[in-house]
């Protein structure tokens, strides 16, 4: 997550603390304010994926950060008025899906997996303008932080989730997002790929090199 994850999370509570679970009527002043705050926690996503991007390409080389082309900026939990072929526009809510309709998308899979770079194909309005945006969760985070800690107690099963069968690096200081976030907490990507087949065409295969979580400063 890019940073919008803590503040959707308060931009959901007020609203649950004045609204209950009850849905807002389009056009009202306080549809109007939700809609804000839900395209300004967008924009601050978006700003801290060019912050970390930039960043990573500083890291790497200097020119390598003023040459970079971006071909891919979008998100995967939004909602969106759009038009379809009927003429009607209808709220688009995505909740684990990236929208298709904005060029390549890539789809990742696990840290311990390849990811995909895939182009839209055919009328994407059958599977309202989205794809998967990833692999999907195996085991709930809690599932997967009992399973996991103890499958790998230890420091030798700690050091071992380091490491990926791909050869990749994992950098994260916290323990329960190690076991969370294992590989096999999650799905096959290659099985969410083929599923895919008839609205999205591959177009390249990411291979991870370093799997960057968390990393406190001494």
């Amino acid at each position: 997550h890019s940073g919008s994850r803590g503040l959707g999370q308060s931009i959901l509570d007020a609203h649950i603390q004045q609204h209950g679970d009850k849905g807002l009527i389009e056009g009202t002043p306080e549809c109007s304010a939700y809609l804000s705050h839900h395209n300004n926690a967008q924009e601050w996503a978006r700003q801290n994926r060019e912050i970390i991007c930039r960043r990573v390409l500083e890291a790497l080389s200097a020119s390598s950060a003023e040459s970079a082309a971006k071909i891919v900026d979008i998100w995967h939990n939004n909602a969106e008025k759009k038009v379809f072929a009927d003429g009607y526009a209808r709220w688009v809510h995505r909740k684990g899906a990236a929208p298709s309709d904005r060029g390549p998308v890539v789809i990742p899979g696990s840290r311990g997996a390849r990811s995909y770079l895939v182009v839209p194909t055919g009328d994407q309005e059958r599977n309202a303008y989205s794809l998967a945006h990833g692999a999907g969760r195996r085991l709930p985070r809690a599932k997967a932080r009992s399973r996991f800690g103890e499958q790998y107690k230890g420091a030798n099963g700690m050091e071992s989730l380091r490491t990926t069968a791909l050869g990749s690096a994992v950098v994260c200081d916290d323990k329960d997002l190690l076991f969370e976030e294992a590989p096999d907490a999650y799905k096959g990507i290659e099985d969410v790929i083929y599923d895919l087949r008839e609205v999205a065409k591959v177009v390249a295969i990411l291979r991870p090199v370093v799997t960057y979580k968390l990393g406190r400063l001494e």
